[in-house]
């Protein structure tokens, strides 16, 4: 792909963010955990801000972005979203826009990246699909090179899989 061009992938990961981002920071206005709320918002901005200016579906998906980005820093910064909100050409007011909604088949993680540690120290990385069972997980992080260099044949006394947050194996 041509450097500046945002892939499909990319154009789907956003969007992914984008709707994570709509559920957790209304979940910690809800809850008024504010700080928590800016941090998320924080880090739709970073990554908004790498996301390639063209490719298949890229401009649309920046501008949904940027409208939600908008939305959910407006009860912190109102004044700013007002100003953004007009320069971006939406309609009416962002004080009286609704509140947006994530699309629940936008909040799943097709993948995860899941730690695997061989008696408390991290020894490896592996990528799973989300559905996984935690068996499956369990098989796939023995399976590993680096886990198996470490069981040296033997097998593991433990193995204890978290889900969506680690792996540990005890020998």
């Amino acid at each position: 792909e041509e450097a500046g061009t945002a892939s499909e992938s990319d154009t789907i990961a956003l969007r992914r963010l984008v709707h994570r981002s709509i559920e957790r920071v209304s979940g910690d206005i809800e809850s008024f955990r504010f700080n928590t709320a800016i941090a998320r918002i924080h880090e739709l901005v970073d990554v908004l801000g790498r996301f390639p200016a063209r490719g298949k579906n890229a401009a649309e998906a920046r501008r949904e972005a940027v409208r939600v980005l908008l939305l959910l820093a407006s009860p912190m910064i109102p004044h700013l979203t007002e100003e953004a909100w007009e320069a971006m050409g939406f309609e009416g007011l962002v004080s009286e826009a609704a509140w947006p909604e994530a699309d629940p088949s936008l909040l799943g993680r097709e993948e995860l990246v899941i730690p695997v540690q061989v008696n408390g120290r991290l020894r490896a990385e592996i990528r799973v699909p989300a559905e996984w069972t935690q068996e499956e997980v369990g098989q796939t992080a023995l399976r590993e090179t680096a886990v198996q260099a470490h069981l040296r044949g033997r097998e593991p006394k433990r193995l204890i899989v978290v889900p969506k947050r680690i792996v540990n194996v005890v020998v």
